[in-house]
C-alpha cells in the first residue's frame, strides 16, 4: 500500500451529498487531508469519508474500476482496467491518464518517491510505472499465481505482495535487476486481497478464505495470526500511522468500510476479543439499545452505528463502572428495518457486531 509522505496542506471542497459503497475493493489514507480515500467500484467513483461521517464523492470516470489506489505526491493514482489514472487530491480531477495494455490491473504501492508498482492480476505480471515521464515496463512475467495486493519494502529494496488461490504465499520481488521473485512466507491462507504494514513492522493480510484480517511477524516466521472477525471478502487495506494506528478495510461481500484500531500499535498483544464478549439487543417498542459488553478497562467508550452503506445513524461516548463486564442503554430512536454494524470503541481495542432488525 503506501510509504509515509510529508504532511501537505491542501483546502478541500467536499461535497455536501452523501453516498453509499458499491463493491468498495479499496482504501487509501490521505494524512495531508485526514480523510480516507475508497474505490467504489460498481460505480466507477472513488469517495471520500472522515470517519464519523458519511462517505461523499471525490472523484469519478473509472471505467473498469477502480481497484487499487495509491497517492503519490499531490495525486490519487487508480487503477482502472488495463490503465493507470491519476487525480489531483485538490479537486479530484483526473490529472493522468495512462494504458499500460495490461489484462486486470488490481494492487498498487509506490516509493514514495516517483514511481508506481502495480500488479496484473488476470496477465499474472507486476509493472513499473514512473508517472512523471509516463515511462513503464515488466517486472515480472508469468507469476505462477495471480497477484493481488503489494507494498513497497524500503530497507529492503523489494515490493512484497499477496496472492489469490488457496495456500497463497507471500511472496517478494526485487526493485533491482534482475528483479528476482522470491518465496517470503507460505500460509494456509487462501484468495489474499490485501496487504498493508504498521508503524511497528507487523504486516496484515486480508484473505477471503477465513473472512479475517491476519497479522504476520515483521520477519515472517510463525504463522498469521487471524485477527477481526466481522469481515465480508475484505479487499486491500491501508493503515493510518498514529500513537495507535488504525487499518482501514473494504468489504466487497456487504458493501461497508469498517476502522479498526490495531493492538500491535501500542507493543500489545492482540486484544481482539471473542464475539461473546459483545451482545446487543434493540427493543423497537421504545426505540433503545442494550449494549452488554465486556470491556478490558475503565476508560471512556465510543459507540457507533453505521448502516451497510457506511452512514453513521447513531454515536455516543459513554463512560464505563468499571472494566470486565458493563451494560449500556443507547436511545437509537426510530430505525428502518435493515441490518446494521455496531462498533464499541476504547483506546487500542475494539469490539463490533452485525444485526439486523
Amino acid at each position: 500500500m503506501k510509504a509515509l509522505l510529508p504532511l501537505l496542506f491542501i483546502v478541500l471542497a467536499l461535497p455536501a451529498f452523501a453516498q453509499t459503497f458499491q463493491s468498495p475493493e479499496s482504501v487509501e489514507w490521505d494524512e495531508a487531508n485526514q480523510r480516507w480515500l475508497i474505490a467504489n467500484t460498481n460505480d466507477g467513483k472513488i469517495l471520500q469519508q472522515i470517519v464519523g461521517q458519511s462517505p461523499a464523492d471525490f472523484a469519478s470516470g473509472c471505467s473498469q474500476g477502480p481497484y487499487g489506489i495509491e497517492i503519490l505526491n499531490d495525486v490519487l493514482y487508480a487503477n482502472d482496467g488495463g490503465r493507470i489514472r491519476g487525480f489531483a487530491l485538490a479537486t479530484g480531477s483526473e490529472v493522468f491518464n495512462l494504458n499500460l495494455g495490461a489484462t486486470f490491473l488490481n494492487g498498487l504501492t509506490t516509493d514514495g518517491d516517483s514511481v508506481l508498482y502495480a500488479t496484473d492480476f488476470s496477465g499474472d505480471k507486476i509493472y513499473r510505472v514512473n508517472p512523471t515521464t509516463n515511462a513503464f515496463y515488466l517486472l515480472a512475467n508469468n507469476l505462477p499465481a495471480a497477484p493481488n495486493g503489494i507494498i513497497y519494502d524500503a530497507p529492503n529494496e523489494r515490493c512484497l505482495f499477496v496472492n489469490w488461490g488457496s495456500n497463497a504465499k507471500i511472496k517478494a520481488i526485487s526493485v533491482l535487476p534482475p528483479y528476482t521473485v522470491t518465496d517470503v512466507m507460505s500460509t494456509t491462507l487462501g484468495n489474499c486481497d490485501g496487504i498493508s504494514r504498521d508503524q511497528y513492522g507487523y504486516y496484515y493480510v486480508t484473505a477471503w478464505s477465513n473472512n479475517r484480517l491476519n497479522r504476520v511477524s515483521p520477519d515472517f516466521s510463525g504463522t498469521p495470526t487471524a485477527l477481526v472477525s466481522i469481515l465480508s471478502y475484505p479487499a486491500d487495506i491501508d493503515i493510518k500511522l498514529d500513537v495507535i494506528d488504525t487499518v482501514g478495510i473494504p468489504n466487497t461481500g456487504s458493501n461497508t468500510v469498517v476502522y479498526i484500531p490495531l493492538a500491535s500499535s501500542a507493543g500489545l498483544e492482540d486484544l481482539q476479543p471473542q464475539e461473546s464478549t459483545l451482545h446487543f439487543f434493540y427493543n423497537a417498542a421504545n426505540e433503545t439499545g442494550i449494549v452488554d459488553v465486556v470491556l478490558p478497562m475503565q476508560e471512556e467508550v465510543l459507540i457507533t452505528v453505521h448502516d451497510l452503506s457506511g452512514n453513521v445513524v447513531f454515536s455516543e461516548s459513554k463512560t464505563p463502572e468499571f472494566a470486565g463486564k458493563n451494560y449500556f442503554e443507547l436511545p437509537l430512536g426510530s430505525l428502518s428495518k435493515g441490518t446494521y454494524i455496531l462498533t464499541v470503541q476504547q483506546k487500542n481495542w475494539s469490539v463490533s457486531q452485525k444485526w439486523a432488525y
